[in-house]
């Protein structure tokens, strides 16, 4: 379609159709009277910055919350500390912020059998000492009346007391005060073993299971 130029403006011009229409549209250095075959009307460029500034928002959008997926992956999969089971076994996990496994590693042979094919990540730390307690006593580590060792290893000192007890408190109610818990100073600690630090669950104070 052919449009004549009837108007020009510093950054429009006015065009007249075929069919009588007068339209506005940008001035791309026309002269009035000029006879021009396409035009591109304002609608249309106005439509396409529409489009451009909402790509250019959506862009920026994705490209934050890939940030803060990446950022909340890294945070998750960052440990807050290590919690080391020592029966005959031993054990160590990596335990994040949130209190969920993502590292598992069996720290002697009787260790890495202890763990073989067993599913851990993300599991919570409570629920991983359950299981690989059970599964101790299962395999003949681990009876009544044996002793569970816990070493807690963390820069977070009230992560690392607040654990110590859950763990403590957990063990003795799962297995009915039927084993020993102790808890002992991590190996990387600083702190000379001391005994009004270490946690003792005296057998003598256990109730028999009825």
């Amino acid at each position: 379609m052919e449009y004549l130029v009837v108007e020009c403006g510093f950054s429009y011009a006015v065009v007249l159709d075929k069919e009588g229409r007068f339209l506005k549209i940008p001035n791309l250095g026309y002269d009035v009277g000029e006879v021009v075959d396409r035009v591109i009307l304002q609608d249309a460029l106005a439509r396409r910055r529409d489009n451009k500034r909402h790509f250019t928002q959506w862009t920026a959008i994705a490209a934050c919350l890939c940030v803060m997926i990446l950022g909340c992956w890294g945070f998750w999969r960052s440990p807050a500390g290590t919690v080391r089971i020592r029966i005959n076994p031993d054990v160590q996990m990596c335990v994040n912020h949130f209190n969920r496994i993502v590292g598992l590693e069996g720290m002697n042979e009787d260790g890495k059998m202890l763990i073989e094919d067993y599913r851990f990540y993300g599991k919570t730390v409570e629920i991983v000492s359950d299981d690989l307690s059970d599964r101790a006593m299962d395999m003949g580590f681990l009876s009544e009346g044996g002793q569970i060792m816990l070493a807690v290893d963390s820069k977070h000192e009230k992560w690392k007391a607040d654990i110590e007890k859950t763990l403590v408190s957990e063990l003795k109610e799962h297995f009915d005060n039927r084993v020993n818990v102790v808890v002992i100073p991590s190996e990387s600690s600083e702190e000379p073993a001391d005994i009004s630090w270490t946690i003792v669950i005296n057998p003598d104070d256990f109730i028999p299971a009825q």
